[in-house]
């Protein structure tokens, strides 16, 4: 199984058309799309650690 390094969790590796290699959650979901249509996809995988560290300002970005 492949883990996230930063917290752990399975995800997987998906080459997209352009070649663009995204990380996303291993968990197979089901989705709608624009058109109102159930299809089968995975979410893209954001790492709690990295959420937490985008909202907490630091010291230097409130100077």
């Amino acid at each position: 199984m492949i883990v996230c390094p930063s917290c752990k969790k399975p995800v997987k590796y998906i080459a997209s058309k352009d070649n663009t290699i995204l990380i996303v959650n291993a968990e197979l979901k089901t989705l709608v799309n624009e058109r109102g249509r159930f299809i089968q996809g995975y979410e893209l995988h954001e790492c709690p650690s990295e959420v937490a560290a985008k909202t907490i300002p630091t010291a230097e970005a409130q100077a």
